[in-house]
């Protein structure tokens, strides 16, 4: 299933009193699983972070509840992340 859908209902979760810490496990978890699916070709992969960042980065308002933001930062960092990781892969293979 989409993963940002998955993230906003894990954010609407936190809003509703669910423990911060529990929330991210599963953010995480969403992510994992969603890296699974991305197969070894690195264009593909970068794109998919890409794009999955563009799409969690709408969600942010200055309007927006402080947990609900809480939620969508921690998801936005650990995509970064994640993009970033297949960046600097593509970047130490060009220099071999």
């Amino acid at each position: 299933s989409n993963p940002v859908m998955q993230i906003r209902q894990l954010a609407a979760l936190c809003q509703d009193g669910e423990d911060f810490s529990v929330i991210k496990a599963h953010i995480d978890r969403v992510l994992r699983e969603f890296n699974a699916t991305l197969g070894m070709d690195r264009y593909v992969r970068l794109a998919a972070w890409t794009e999955l960042l563009s799409q969690i980065e709408r969600y942010f308002s200055r309007m927006s509840d402080p947990l609900w933001l809480d939620v969508m930062n921690h998801a936005r960092l650990r995509v970064k992340s994640r993009r970033q990781t297949v960046l600097n892969y593509r970047k130490i293979n060009k220099l071999k």
